[in-house]
């Protein structure tokens, strides 16, 4: 059964590899499954925060839920 976050992450390379198709400069906030970044959510949100302002880019954030 898939993990949702190996989903996301697997949406998310598709997504970056066809933004650099057009030309676009991809930065990622992961592309494996290891992070350097606190497991506290707020922290979390805050280095991404701070990465998208550092490399002054506009971000997408690619989520899934779960359907019961």
């Amino acid at each position: 059964m898939a993990i949702m976050k190996d989903i996301n992450l697997d949406i998310a390379l598709l997504v970056g590899k066809q933004l650099k198709s057009y030309g676009y400069k991809v930065v990622y906030t992961r592309t494996s499954d290891s992070v350097s970044w606190s497991n506290d959510n707020k922290e979390n949100l805050q280095t991404r925060c701070d990465l998208a302002k550092e490399k002054e880019c506009r971000s997408l954030c690619i989520h899934t839920c779960k359907r019961k």
